[in-house]
Parts: C-alpha cells; structure tokens; sequence
C-alpha cells in the first residue's frame, strides 16, 4: 500500500519517481520532453502516480536553471561534473523541496536517496541525503529570516562531495 505522499514501502522508490527519473535522463540525452514522459509513464502508471510524475519531469524541465544554480551552492564541483544520474535526482528532490508544497521534505530527501542506491554509482546516495539536507537547512533558514548557508563557502557545507 503506497502513502499519501507517493512513498511506497520497503526500501524502493516510488514509481512515479523512478519513471520521472527515466524520463529526465532520457530529456538530458536529447530526447524531447513529452516522448520521453510518455516513454517513460508507459501503461503502469496511474491516477496520482502518473499525476506526480509529469509534475516532477515538466516542472524540473521548467525550473532547471534556478535548481542547478541553488544545487551548485552545496557542491564542490560543476554539476555537469556529476554522473547524470545522481545529476537528474538530485534536481528531481530539489523540485519537490522548493517547488512543492504536498510532498513532505523527509519524502523526497528519503525517495532521492531510495534512487540514488539503485540508479547512481556506489557511494552516492550519501552524497545525496547530504546535499539535499544541506538545501533543507538552508530553506528552514531562510523562513526563518536567516540567510541559512549561503555565506558559507562551498567546501565548508556538509554537503560538499566527500571523494574530493
């Protein structure tokens, strides 16, 4: 049984996440935006699944930019420096940090490390439970009316990448 907020059970990835997680690395690979959603939904999806997913992969498309730019803000290295996959989840959690209101933080920091352990190299999703909670810090912080993290150098952050 799946959660309200599109977790699922045991230690895997929703499957809205993992076929906007498909449909992202394919739009990285050129493929355009609604062949690859549509590719990647394929018939399995449904109903919230299905709604979740073309959220997450137009809204990422969409907001790129300014979730590279705060990204780049918690990590050592050009985010083109990144493997594509832990690129593509790293944006997909940051979406849903920022942009939605419905997912709960600990989802989509729990979903895109879930992720992280199947499609990106060994050793990465700990990277990405750090970046990503770096982003939550820096969030509470500024509703907090604090500048949050963003005088810190890159390399002072907690999320900075631990193979450098």
């Amino acid at each position: 049984m799946r959660a309200v907020d599109g977790r699922s059970g045991g230690g895997r990835a929703s499957p809205a996440r993992e076929a906007a997680l498909r449909a992202l690395r394919a739009i990285e690979g050129g493929l355009a935006p609604k062949t690859a959603l549509g590719r990647a939904l394929g018939d399995e999806l449904g109903g919230p699944d299905r709604a979740l997913a073309t959220s997450l992969v137009y809204g990422v498309t969409r907001e790129r930019a300014r979730l590279d730019d705060r990204l780049a803000r918690l990590v050592r290295r050009p985010l083109s420096g990144l493997d594509p996959a832990t690129r593509a989840i790293l944006r997909m959690a940051a979406y849903q940090l920022l942009s939605l209101d419905r997912v709960p933080r600990y989802a989509a920091v729990h979903e895109a490390v879930e992720l992280a352990k199947r499609h990106a190299p060994r050793g990465r999703a700990a990277f990405v439970n750090a970046v990503l909670r770096a982003l939550v810090r820096d969030e509470e912080g500024q509703a907090a009316g604090g500048a949050g993290e963003r005088g810190a150098t890159p390399g002072d952050r907690e999320g900075a990448d631990p193979a450098d």
